[in-house]
């Protein structure tokens, strides 16, 4: 898979193409995705996905906070895994956004040069999206490409979307996020020098320096899989302001305790797979209390992800 931030000097022969946030490459992504890989691979086309960033909702308003379920980059690398040959993160902003949908087709056109689309039936693009499937359909027809469209993935009565997993990730239901993007949902970042309390109290944690964009689960304490080049460990994160011992932090923190590991973490790459919550975040009496009740969460984490 090749990553690249722009159109600039990208440019295709034959290629069936896919546009869209894709934020999560959930199970609904993940379809058109793998429409778009097998029809590639039967015409011997190169499958090309093209996203954008900051996501439109972000530069239209629309959306006040980003809460991003996925880093550019990870986008990329999850797409990437189902056989997508190139991506393409194109920057969103307000010229692009007043782009009338025959302008970015045909901007697309000369780059790509694709013959076949495969979106979503609600897909729209250009100036307030008023390239809908029928436009593209005719401006197909002159430009030389067809569309396939994808029914949306269902999960019982529910259509899989990125906002319904955010919805999910708001109420600490990570199961039910988990289940909507087809993996755990998961959180990465470098571990970081923190105040070293939970040394000083017997359970030392590792502080993940998050994408401040990224989307945040309910604050709480989450059994999590950790993973550290390659290896899997069970895990406890605590997702919160931690107001046993804090009163002025406004962003929540993440911090790990894992299981049984043992080594530096400091300066390297953690993902942290959060797989059920287990509590909410509480101001304890004392610290005695709070590593009591830490100890009842490893128990319990343990029973967890030992299943």
């Amino acid at each position: 898979m090749q990553h690249y931030l722009s159109l600039d000097g990208v440019y295709l022969e034959c290629a069936w193409l896919t546009i869209g946030s894709f934020d999560g490459v959930h199970l609904g992504h993940q379809a058109i995705v793998r429409e778009l890989v097998a029809g590639a691979k039967r015409e011997g086309a190169s499958s090309a996905l093209l996203t954008f960033h900051p996501h439109p909702a972000v530069i239209l308003n629309k959306r006040k906070v980003a809460n991003y379920l996925t880093s550019p980059e990870e986008r990329a690398n999850l797409v990437g895994e189902l056989g997508v040959d190139i991506v393409i993160t194109h920057p969103f902003n307000q010229d692009v956004a007043a782009m009338s949908a025959r302008d970015f087709i045909e901007h697309l056109k000369t780059h790509l040069g694709f013959t076949r689309m495969v979106v979503g039936v609600n897909f729209g693009l250009g100036r307030d999206r008023e390239g809908d499937i029928p436009t593209l359909s005719r401006l197909g027809e002159e430009l030389g490409y067809s569309i396939k469209t994808i029914d949306p993935v269902l999960n019982g009565d529910e259509i899989v979307s990125s906002s319904r997993i955010r919805a999910r990730l708001v109420e600490g239901d990570v199961q039910s996020s988990g289940r909507l993007l087809g993996r755990p949902f998961r959180m990465s970042g470098v571990i970081v020098h923190g105040d070293a309390r939970g040394k000083t109290i017997g359970v030392p944690t590792a502080n993940l320096d998050v994408w401040s964009e990224r989307a945040f689960p309910k604050s709480g304490v989450y059994a999590c899989r950790a993973l550290i080049d390659g290896t899997f460990w069970n895990a406890v994160t605590n997702v919160g302001v931690r107001p046993t011992f804090e009163t002025h932090l406004t962003m929540p923190q993440v911090e790990a305790h894992l299981l049984d590991f043992e080594g530096d973490l400091y300066g390297r790459h953690v993902a942290l797979d959060f797989i059920q919550y287990l509590r909410d975040e509480h101001k304890f009496p004392n610290v005695q209390a709070l590593i009591d009740q830490i100890h009842q969460d490893i128990n319990r984490a343990r029973l967890i992800l030992s299943g």
